[in-house]
């Protein structure tokens, strides 16, 4: 295999790279984490940090309003925000709904 992937020599040895991952939805990471970590930091930014539960219920939050705007799978919604909470926040909410994050670089 080393042969066909040569930096997995760089690897550490103990990591085994054939693990097959389960497809499942992304934003279900942040359940997880959520359930397995609630009052541990999840994002500090600028000094504000945000736990994973915090994080999970603003998500949750921001999925109701999306939900009521229309917003649905096959749907496309655009992101417009430089790295802050808010780009989390709003593209875990449009995953949730099943819809489709298009990311648009606020620096143009």
């Amino acid at each position: 295999m080393a042969a066909d992937y040569p930096w997995l020599r760089k690897y550490p040895s103990n990591v085994r790279w054939d693990v097959t991952i389960p497809g499942r939805p992304l934003y279900t990471l942040l359940d997880d984490a959520e359930r397995q970590f609630p009052d541990r930091p999840a994002v500090d930014f600028l000094g504000r940090k945000y736990t994973y539960a915090e994080l999970a219920s603003e998500v949750r939050k921001l999925t109701t309003a999306l939900k009521a705007l229309g917003v649905k799978p096959h749907v496309k919604v655009g992101i417009c925000l430089p790295n802050c909470p808010q780009f989390i926040i709003s593209y875990f909410a449009i995953l949730r709904c099943g819809a489709t994050v298009v990311n648009f670089n606020p620096l143009y």
